[in-house]
């Protein structure tokens, strides 16, 4: 649960260089087969290392979360997510149900993307790094405590669901968007995108506004809007670079939640703006409300049910209604220097925190 989580994490954990074991998870076909293509050169160059390590190799959804929660019972104390956004939700998860499992785990974790749309590494500041630089990064960079989120929603046959994600929830069309991304057969030919906008564009096309409400603390108030997307944000980027929550940082324990309301096709602009964070401007406040919480309920309005799905890192596990909270400082991420001062700066979002900011999420 939480509690034990907060308790393991009240100190970051930084493994001196020489004792970090790491244990690569790789999906080979991230990317397109651009994963194992760039694992191909990356192993020459941990072969050059005395560090130890070791490889497990995805083939199929779930793979990963094993493989993760496998290599912390092996004792490798570094674990390296070597493909694309989906690949590390699935690591993110493994690591922590391991860490629930066991409070006493030390270890950290690292980010190597070589996916479909590549997002999380806009928060990680390592946008165009060469292999030669990861490794090194590996080797010498230092690592972070960091927040996760953690969702609870209905299952698409009806059950419940209760997942990690470690970059952007939304519900609205984002998670119709991220449903057509996964299935489509263009997946592997596409940049992430050129593949989002596409899929953004037919979804857009047909898409009505869906009449939600939602509200930051237990006993409300509910506040309800006519909404085409509402973002949960612990990292900044989404969908193939939309920088939809630019001021987020990884490790304040705050969510950045930015609500798009009455928009269209007719709103294009905004979104073209939102790759630079540009959509944050007064300007488009009758449009775009951001504001922080560390936890967030978001529901169909009564009497306007209806089936809405859930993406968290552009996998969809579920539907509305569903629960947010953050997850403080559960996991010690290796960063590069610049990555590391900026997600420990204070943050400059546009609106006030909200009352209960500063409240830690209940156990479970």
């Amino acid at each position: 649960n939480n509690q034990q989580m907060n308790e393991h994490t009240d100190a970051e954990v930084t493994i001196p260089n020489t004792t970090r074991r790491f244990g690569f998870v790789l999906n080979p076909t991230a990317g397109g087969g651009r994963a194992q293509n760039q694992w191909n050169e990356l192993q020459l160059l941990l072969s050059r290392l005395d560090n130890q390590w070791t490889l497990k190799t995805t083939s199929q959804r779930g793979d990963a979360s094993l493989a993760s929660a496998s290599l912390l019972g092996e004792e490798y104390n570094v674990i390296v997510s070597v493909g694309g956004d989906g690949t590390h939700n699935e690591v993110v998860n493994g690591c922590l149900n391991a860490l629930t499992q066991n409070p006493d785990l030390k270890f950290e974790i690292a980010f190597f993307t070589f996916g479909t749309g590549g997002d999380f590494q806009k928060s990680l500041g390592l946008e165009g790094y060469t292999n030669e630089q990861l490794v090194h990064l590996l080797i010498n960079g230092r690592s972070l405590l960091c927040d996760a989120g953690r969702l609870e929603c209905v299952d698409l046959e009806g059950g419940p669901s209760r997942r990690y994600f470690i970059n952007i929830s939304s519900c609205g069309i984002g998670g119709q968007i991220c449903h057509g991304v996964d299935s489509s057969s263009l997946k592997d030919y596409l940049s992430g995108t050129m593949l989002f906008f596409m899929q953004a564009f037919k979804n857009s096309v047909t898409w009505n506004n869906k009449k939600l409400r939602w509200k930051f603390t237990e006993e409300g108030p509910w506040e309800d809007g006519n909404c085409y997307i509402i973002c949960v944000c612990n990292g900044q980027a989404q969908g193939g670079g939309l920088r939809v929550a630019p001021n987020a940082l990884l490790a304040d324990t705050l969510f950045d939640i930015v609500i798009f309301r009455d928009c269209s096709m007719r709103n294009i602009g905004i979104f073209i703006k939102a790759y630079q964070g540009g959509h944050l401007d007064p300007a488009y406040q009758h449009v775009v409300r951001n504001c922080r919480s560390n936890r967030v309920w978001i529901e169909c309005q009564p009497g306007f049910e209806e089936e809405i799905l859930i993406e968290a890192d552009g996998e969809v596990p579920g539907k509305l209604p569903a629960y947010w909270e953050v997850v403080p400082r559960c996991l010690n991420i290796i960063l590069p220097e610049s990555a590391y001062v900026a997600n420990t700066q204070s943050s400059n979002a546009e609106n006030t925190p909200l009352p209960n900011s500063n409240i830690q999420p209940p156990s479970q």
